[in-house]
Formats: C-alpha cells, sequence, structure tokens
C-alpha cells in the first residue's frame, strides 16, 4: 500500500506527497479503528459521566454509615456532658475525659 504513494523531493529534501489522498485515507482508517476501540470500551464501562455517577451512588452508604457514627457518638458525649478529649479538666474533676 506504501508503496503506491508518488513522492517527490523538493530543495530542501523535505518530501512532499503528490497524491494525499492516500494519505486522508490512511488517516481516516486509523481514525476509525480508533473510534471502533473507543465505542468498544464505552460499551463496557459507560462514559466518564456515568461511571462517575456509579461511583458516586457506590459511596453514598459508607458516608452515611460514617455520618451516623459520628452522630451517634456525640450524642454519647454530649448526653453526660463528657469532654471529647481527654485534656483539658482539672485534677479535681470526677470525669476525667473520654479520649475517643
Amino acid at each position: 500500500m506504501y508503496n503506491d504513494i508518488q513522492l517527490k523531493y523538493h530543495k530542501n529534501d523535505k518530501i512532499v506527497h503528490k497524491n494525499d489522498s492516500i494519505i486522508r485515507y490512511l488517516a481516516i482508517l486509523i481514525k476509525d479503528q480508533f473510534n471502533i476501540k473507543h465505542n468498544i470500551t464505552v460499551q463496557k464501562t459507560g462514559t466518564v459521566h456515568t461511571q462517575l455517577k456509579t461511583q458516586h451512588q457506590l459511596e453514598i452508604p459508607a458516608i452515611r454509615e460514617y455520618m451516623n457514627s459520628l452522630i451517634d457518638i456525640t450524642l454519647y458525649l454530649a448526653t453526660p456532658g463528657l469532654a471529647f478529649r481527654g485534656y483539658g479538666e482539672n485534677k479535681t474533676s470526677l470525669n476525667q475525659g473520654v479520649i475517643i
């Protein structure tokens, strides 16, 4: 196929293709091959937007569980008036703090 390309040389030894339609044809073939591979990948994994949306949906339950844990800890410590950290209380305090 490359033997069909007719070439000529300029004064500064640059190669110029007389028949650039073959070059265009090769470029279209390469582009089509890329598009085919791209379309197969999109069919397998989905678009970027779909992937992000799916990942976000998978993360929501874990985030909710984490938030519920934080709320439970806060309520547990706030109900009897416990401190969040074990420092900053005086030595005479009956409750020397809870380290989480």
